[in-house]
């Protein structure tokens, strides 16, 4: 039997219409060190009969009520025993070589943490060819906190050590939006990260509840990371400041772009004033 390498950990709540494409890209992965957790969020619409009709081809875990994709998160990583933890949201899809990529990458670097690339999608999810890119192009990081390359970030994006995980507590409960960059923030010092550059291995829906579009939410979101930064609460860099860095100053850098394309003039200048936005000073570096 093979090890499992890897355990996807799919989050799902009130998304019968996409969760299906899910789960059907987490099972289509060929590798066979894997497995599947499916964390239904305390869904009312129906999809948990979807779910229920993969049978034992997922581990399905499900809450009575929603508790917040957080927890949902947590909760399926707590039954997994991969040793890396593969997110994903319930509208988005991993494409067919996903894990192979993945897998490559692990077995050259033993990475605490990869950042995927993201392609984004509306509508209809694409046919894909399912054959295995020739060319993967990275950058590697002694540290994520180095990170000098822009990304569109994402749940859906991560892919972390399981004990690297744990170390940090996972997803920090009820944080609301920017939850994702609160984690990598959380992992900054951690140890080795690849990004990859290319090929792109997830399909990222892009709908109205998109992160992106709740101006209103992000705000606290980028004022919790600054005052996080500033108390020294993450757990790898309690002996150092992440300001000024990649992964807080340019999401916060777009929020204000964002809110004062909103008119919320006041709103940005307050995350001006938190210190967030600084030009980082990080050196290049070169692509393998």
């Amino acid at each position: 039997m093979a090890k499992t390498l890897f355990s996807i950990i799919i989050t799902s709540y009130n998304q019968r219409n996409s969760i299906r494409n899910a789960v059907d890209s987490a099972l289509a992965q060929g590798y066979a060190g894997r497995e599947v957790i499916v964390v239904d969020d305390g869904s009312t619409d129906g999809s948990p009969a979807i779910l229920a009709g993969y049978g034992d081809a997922i581990q399905l875990v499900k809450h009575a009520r929603n508790q917040g994709v957080c927890e949902a998160r947590n909760a399926g990583a707590f039954q997994a025993v991969g040793e890396y933890l593969v997110f994903l949201d319930g509208d988005d899809i991993l494409k067919p070589w996903a894990l192979t990529v993945y897998g490559r990458i692990v077995e050259a670097f033993r990475p605490k943490l990869i950042l995927s690339s993201l392609s984004l999608f509306q509508g209809p999810a694409p046919v894909l060819d399912p054959d295995t890119p020739p060319e993967i192009e990275i950058v590697r990081y002694d540290n994520l906190a180095e990170k000098d390359r822009s990304c569109r970030m994402s749940g859906s994006a991560l892919v972390i050590e399981y004990q690297t995980f744990h170390k940090v507590d996972g997803w920090t409960r009820h944080f609301g939006l920017m939850e994702d960059y609160d984690l990598t923030v959380k992992l900054a010092y951690s140890g080795r990260a690849i990004q990859i550059l290319a090929p792109s291995l997830v399909l990222y829906r892009i709908h109205m509840t998109n992160m992106g579009h709740n101006i209103h939410g992000l705000i606290p979101g980028c004022l919790k990371l600054a005052a996080a930064d500033r108390s020294r609460n993450y757990y790898f860099a309690r002996s150092r400041r992440l300001v000024p860095c990649p992964l807080i100053g340019g999401p916060a850098l777009m929020v204000v772009r964002r809110a004062w394309r909103a008119g919320l003039y006041a709103e940005g200048l307050k995350l001006c004033c938190a210190r967030m936005i600084m030009s980082p000073s990080v050196p290049d570096r070169n692509v393998p």
